[in-house]
């Protein structure tokens, strides 16, 4: 019998374990073998991992069939680090898997690598990438540039003689030059939302040579943050408890001293009725907030939010410290030394194309979680389950609000982690969320747009947001094809499926929740007429 903490202690490669279900299993001697990789394996050392086992690991029993050999022992009653969800007894998330898998069986003869395929995405990125740079000389090389010599090989001859036409074009004009900038800052947003954050799912590609290198090629090298820091606040903390509060890393932490006011747990200030307005001004120090917390935090803390981060071994850190330098050599350097870009305008222009990048990566994020039309488990109330209880459903039927003081108090009688079995009933008080881990994914995230292909490559996919919480290891180039799927599921199940018409009505539906959550004392009322 091992509580949490004793199974925390054992977080490195070479002394690993994890719980499943309330199982044990010391994974070590599996560490090397693992076809997902070694990476993967460290992020979730010493951790509870049975939602990450089920949902990377949709389309096969594999995993499953090897890891009972590893069991060592039981974890204690009662002993959770972060509140447990429902025990997954409706079947919903299982037609999910089913079906959705039936679907990549008609597309070839191992799902798992036709749901992974790379192809989409690479060919895209290679795309936005030669605009970007394209952008970001033109707009900061001050046309140093215009005058380079000229390639023997006609093509390439002929790329250069366009380019330094438009870069002399661009450096004659200070709005041609800002132009740049805003280009460029997209540029630098969209490889995260495509490449970088499929990597980071490992659903690019199907093996982790792919993953470490382009996501740590677009976010560490290129965008200046860091992989480990992503990993950690959004693969192990924001996609196995979003939106629960203390829990979810894009969430605040504690009810008091955070500007935002998300739940009515927290407690509200006179600042908080002013936060539909300050807070979308915000969102564009996005990026410079990662980077600044990749080093205060991550890697001198060693937590994001509330989450607790694994060791970072020698290699970790010099990764992290070569990127960085990196970053600065080829953003900074390059402009100011090289180029000799004057100081205010490298600021200016380098001001407009950080805000550009923050604001596209942090409104495409908020649409899909903060809403009046999405729930969060635990933001109005502690469910505390005891001995004796009454039984409550875990799947809430079709336009049933968000649990507010009264629902989310009823007693709960079967509780524990997504899974095959009901864990912890034994009777020890433990705040518990209120459904089971898929339903919690489906009614706390926001779908949008769904039949524009132009918002679906501006925000990486992110507007299939329910299909990317269920299904976090399928690319992002097939949830257009598998979302009619999930609503099926879901309607079948009764459970909730948040689809709105555009990004329009998803960013008016966040700022407006913004507004009633800053508002003294009041709970947000659900939106149903759009589901």
């Amino acid at each position: 019998m091992y509580t949490w903490e004793e199974v925390a202690k054992h977080n490195a490669e070479d002394d690993m374990w994890v719980t499943i279900e309330d199982r044990v299993y010391d994974i070590t001697a599996w560490v090397s073998r693992h076809p997902g990789g070694v990476e993967v394996l460290r992020l979730v050392a010493g951790r509870d991992i049975t939602i990450a086992f089920d949902s990377y690991h949709p389309f096969t029993t594999k995993a499953k069939d090897m890891v009972g050999k590893y069991h060592i022992g039981t974890l204690a009653a009662g002993s959770y680090e972060f509140p447990p969800y429902l025990a997954n007894t409706s079947g919903f998330y299982e037609d999910i898997k089913k079906e959705v898998g039936d679907y990549f069986r008609t597309q070839g003869t191992d799902p798992v690598a036709v749901s992974k395929s790379p192809v989409a995405g690479l060919w895209r990125m290679m795309l936005v990438m030669l605009v970007s740079l394209t952008c970001f000389a033109a707009a900061f090389s001050f046309g140093k540039l215009d005058n380079m010599q000229l390639s023997d090989n006609e093509h390439v001859a002929m790329a250069q003689a366009h380019f330094m036409q438009f870069s002399s074009r661009v450096t004659e004009s200070v709005g041609l030059q800002i132009a740049c900038a805003i280009v460029f800052g997209i540029c630098q947003a969209l490889p995260l939302l495509h490449t970088m954050h499929d990597c980071s799912h490992t659903s690019f590609g199907t093996n982790q040579t792919w993953w470490y290198v382009f996501g740590r090629f677009f976010l560490d090298f290129y965008a200046g943050c860091n992989m480990t820091s992503w990993h950690n606040q959004h693969t192990i903390g924001h996609h196995i408890y979003t939106n629960v509060f203390k829990a979810d890393p894009d969430m605040p932490v504690k009810e008091t001293g955070d500007i935002r006011r998300l739940v009515s747990r927290q407690v509200w200030s006179e600042l908080s009725k002013w936060q539909h307005f300050y807070l979308p001004v915000l969102y564009g120090f996005l990026g410079v907030s990662m980077r600044v917390s990749d080093i205060t935090e991550v890697f001198t803390a060693h937590t994001n939010g509330p989450m607790r981060v694994n060791p970072h071994g020698v290699l970790g850190h010099l990764e992290h410290i070569v990127s960085k330098c990196f970053f600065v050599l080829w953003r900074f350097y390059l402009p100011l030394v090289v180029w000799e870009v004057p100081l205010p305008m490298f600021a200016l222009l380098t001001f407009i194309a950080e805000m550009s990048t923050g604001y596209w990566l942090a409104f495409n994020f908020q649409v899909s979680h903060i809403s009046t039309v999405a729930e969060f488990p635990l933001g109005d109330v502690a469910v505390l389950p005891t001995a004796a209880t009454k039984k409550r459903s875990s799947t809430p039927s079709k336009g049933r609000g968000r649990a507010d003081s009264g629902a989310a108090a009823k007693p709960v009688e079967k509780l524990g982690v997504a899974g095959t079995t009901n864990t912890n009933t034994s009777g020890i008080k433990h705040e518990v969320v209120p459904y089971e881990w898929a339903v919690a994914q489906t009614i706390s995230s926001v779908d949008y747009s769904q039949r524009s292909p132009w918002t679906t490559f501006c925000c990486g996919a992110l507007n299939f947001q329910i299909e990317h919480h269920l299904l976090p290891s399928v690319s992002q180039y097939h949830y257009p094809a598998i979302a009619p799927i999930v609503r099926r599921v879901c309607e079948r199940h009764g459970v909730k499926y948040n689809c709105l018409p555009n990004f329009y009505t998803a960013f008016y539906l966040h700022v407006k929740y913004l507004y009633q959550l800053g508002q003294k004392g009041q709970s947000v009322p659900l939106q149903t007429s759009l589901h």
